[in-house]
């Protein structure tokens, strides 16, 4: 990153195919998606070439917005209270055999351990549907029960407190149209539950992200992360983010760049989750990534709390 170029692009002129690469740094899912409408109509909006990601340094230098950006995180450091900055899990045993496709960097009697794991589980279309309907009766939106999905399913290996990052399309309503990287890292902080004995209903979280989180999401992650917070879990939602149709409460989630975290040995100790439906044939499918080593039963554990939910549907 240093020497650079962060993007290249070239013509093969024998099958007529322009080819680029974009690093994430300078570019997020939205951006990306201006990019490819300007090839296509073969014309740059006069609103991305007038708001240019320069003008947007500009922008967050202005004194009343960094007051602005101070004020936000001395609300959100209220909010996180005394969330630890990460989840510290320790497996005790090996984890069971499991039907849904897995992948270690290790052997199977010691997958358990601090080694690179990942996973995958596929929810077909009519489950997908399913669980839309089941949004829908409950009023809330499919990123809202991805999250309180993640959260019961982590609730298996800890009780202690942690929070769950996610990302956020931060960039303000000018810049709609620029290219650049506009997305800021939220923390959705979940207390230990000894200390709350009263499980938090899916609509609750809800209504918690969009009443509390969202109003503090463009408060800079890197001065959040100066106080003291962050996390080490991770959940990338990238459902219907190139189709038009999208839900107003999940339409400005972007692909969250998921930094490298280690422990104090060094090694990485990070775990997401990702929900995508890029496949175009109506299904999404979910992917475990971990560096503390595979999760024992997460795939039995995810697929349970999913059912659970389609029980109450009629």
């Amino acid at each position: 990153m240093s020497v650079g170029p962060l993007c290249r692009f070239g013509v093969d002129v024998e099958s007529n195919t322009l080819y680029g690469s974009i690093h994430h740094s300078i570019g997020d899912g939205r951006s990306i998606q201006i990019l490819l409408d300007a090839i296509n109509v073969g014309t740059v909006k006069a609103s991305t070439s007038e708001w240019s990601i320069r003008k947007y340094a500009a922008f967050e230098a202005l004194p009343e917005v960094v007051n602005d950006q101070r004020a936000l995180v001395e609300k959100y450091v209220e909010l996180l209270g005394d969330t630890p900055p990460r989840l510290e899990v320790d497996f005790a045993s090996p984890p069971p055999s499991s039907s849904a496709s897995t992948s270690t960097s290790a052997s199977t009697s010691s997958a358990y351990q601090r080694t690179t794991s990942r996973s995958g589980i596929s929810l077909d279309c009519a489950t997908r549907m399913s669980l839309e309907k089941y949004c829908r009766k409950e009023k809330i939106s499919l990123f809202s029960l991805a999250l309180g999905v993640m959260h019961k399913a982590i609730r298996s290996y800890s009780h202690e407190a942690f929070a769950i990052g996610t990302s956020y399309d931060a960039r303000p309503s000018c810049f709609r149209d620029s290219v650049g990287m506009f997305v800021n890292t939220v923390l959705v902080p979940f207390g230990n539950c000894e200390e709350n004995s009263k499980e938090e209903t899916l609509k609750e979280l809800h209504d918690r992200w969009t009443n509390s989180i969202l109003p503090l999401a463009t408060a800079p992650f890197d001065m959040i992360s100066a106080a003291g917070y962050g996390c080490n879990v991770f959940l990338a939602f990238n459902v219907g983010i190139f189709s038009s149709e999208r839900d107003d409460s999940s339409r400005r989630m972007k692909s969250l760049p998921k930094p490298r975290l280690r422990d104090q040995n060094g090694s990485d100790s990070s775990f997401s989750m990702e929900w995508e439906d890029f496949a175009g044939d109506g299904s999404i499918n979910v992917t475990f990534e971990s560096c503390m080593g595979h999760f024992p039963g997460i795939e039995e554990r995810f697929q349970y709390i999913i059912s659970q939910f389609l029980r109450t549907l009629p």
